[in-house]
């Protein structure tokens, strides 16, 4: 044993007793005297007895403990607001950005967070209907969009249009039925469009606009709208149910319920021209589908002789309103707004089927029918949110950027709701952690930055952008000198100011 003092061989028991009744004594003298002198304020009285004045937080010296710097974001983007943003895209070879309104109008601005201006790209807002779940919903540019080589300078844009009589409608409370067989039709559509825009000055190409895909639009809710190219080339596209639950297990009436990968560059080499089309297989006279766009010689549901649409990749989604890439894998994620029971988090893959309306979660769904399409299995879930942690989930983004590297390879996401959660999720296991509360509320949708840097988007009408940050505090904001405290009177002697 060595001495704790001297570092050298104790030489007997007799030494080491000794030492440890030296302690003894040590530590009762030391207990002692601090009970004496935690005594004293009981026997004497506090030292101060009239309340001094002094502002809360040292007059404001010192930031509060509520400081919206402990929060995982902040405004991007001071001198823009914009009436409920639900899309944010980058274009990195111009350093410009674009932004989608709820009501259709499209701006660009530079990418630049200092910027004052943002102009008009296209205003669709006569056109967008502001309908429940949806409105203007999805926003993709081309992969070859400014390439220095065969460029295709197309914006694709998915959205709900107003009725004929040029109203929003249809709302929620237009109908009584929201069930299995929902078909209330007002004269809306859903609209797949491609317009082409001149890089140079991001500018509108006039006349450029074609409908490639058109849907009447059923029910009161449940549009879809997550939109997005793959590492493959085609593009992705999600379909809500429209609120006619069976939907989503029949390929044969619709496209809607499920995830659509079409090919927009017609590639005889990968793909063919559609088989089954709307209106001459299916639909009604004023639908369109199969303009414009082929489908992929691998896609899941090939019908060589059109019993059934090609354009599927997977089925049974009820309203997967917001899908995204994540930029390091090519893999999709999606957040799938659930009925009553479960939110979900799934991960896009071929042929698969996330059993709605039979499944809602891992669990039973409202049932319609007693077995899934072609009774296929049913692919679970990455994440399951029960009621009591999530209300509306908004599916978000893979973060891949550098400023916080401990959310780096962690899925965003977060609820539309009375929480305003904003969650990360582990996309190996599926376990999840609270990361913040959206204190501005109402997250409706998320955006990437051409660095991987992720965007918070928000309803409201006059609302800026937020950007994720690390959510520790940042000590720069505290006083960094006894002198910037203003807590003493005197430094020399270290006199406290009255409070």
């Amino acid at each position: 044993m060595k001495n704790l003092v001297s570092n050298k061989p104790i030489g007997s028991i007799k030494t080491f007793m000794k030492i440890k009744s030296y302690k003894v004594r040590v530590s009762f003298i030391i207990f002692t005297s601090l009970f004496l002198f935690s005594a004293v304020p009981y026997f004497l009285g506090p030292g101060l007895t009239t309340p001094e004045p002094i502002g809360a937080f040292i007059n404001g010296t010192f930031p509060p403990v509520s400081s919206a710097n402990n929060e995982p974001y902040r405004v991007a983007y001071q001198n823009l607001s914009f009436f409920y943003p639900i899309t944010y895209r980058e274009i990195p070879s111009r350093n410009k950005a674009i932004v989608g309104q709820l009501n259709g109008i499209i701006f660009s601005f530079d990418a630049d967070e200092a910027t004052t201006v943002k102009d008009v790209l296209l205003d669709l807002s006569g056109e967008v209907g502001m309908v429940s779940d949806g409105g203007f919903l999805g926003l993709t540019t081309h992969p070859d969009f400014d390439k220095p080589t065969n460029p295709k300078n197309y914006i694709y844009v998915y959205y709900a249009t107003k009725n004929w009589n040029g109203e929003d409608l249809p709302g929620f409370g237009q109908y009584t039925t929201q069930a299995c067989f929902s078909e209330e039709y007002q004269g809306n559509f859903l609209i797949l469009e491609r317009f082409e825009v001149d890089p140079a000055n991001m500018s509108f190409v006039t006349n450029s606009r074609t409908v490639i895909l058109k849907n009447r639009m059923y029910g009161t809710t449940h549009r879809g709208g997550g939109m997005d190219f793959g590492d493959d080339g085609f593009l992705y596209l999600t379909t809500g149910d429209q609120t006619a639950w069976r939907k989503a297990q029949d390929y044969t009436a619709n496209l809607d319920g499920g995830v659509l990968r079409i090919d927009v560059d017609k590639d005889p080499t990968k793909s063919h021209a559609p088989i089954r089309k709307k209106p001459t297989d299916a639909g009604q006279s004023d639908e369109i589908s199969g303009l414009e766009y082929w489908i992929p010689n691998d896609n899941p549901f090939l019908s060589p002789s059109g019993t059934n649409f090609e354009e599927y990749w997977s089925v049974g989604l009820r309203n997967p309103h917001r899908m995204t890439k994540d930029s390091q894998t090519g893999i999709f994620y999606m957040g799938e707004v659930g009925l009553n029971t479960h939110e979900e988090i799934n991960v896009l893959g071929k042929g698969k089927n996330y059993g709605w309306p039979l499944y809602e979660g891992n669990i039973a769904g409202p049932g319609c029918y007693p077995n899934l399409l072609n009774n296929m299995l049913h692919e679970a879930p990455l994440v399951s949110f029960s009621p009591l942690e999530a209300n509306s989930i908004i599916g978000g983004y893979v973060y891949r950027g550098t400023e916080i590297p401990e959310l780096y390879g962690k899925y965003i996401c977060a609820d539309f709701g009375e929480g305003d959660e904003i969650w990360t999720v582990d996309i190996s296991t599926g376990a999840y952690e609270l990361l913040g509360i959206f204190l501005p509320e109402d997250v409706i949708s998320f955006g990437e930055g051409g660095d991987g840097e992720l965007f918070i988007l928000k309803g409201g009408f006059n609302t800026p952008l937020y950007k994720m940050k690390a959510s520790e505090p940042s000590y720069d904001i505290f006083p960094q000198l006894l002198s910037e405290t203003g807590i003493f009177s005197n430094l020399n002697t270290l006199d406290v100011v009255d409070g």
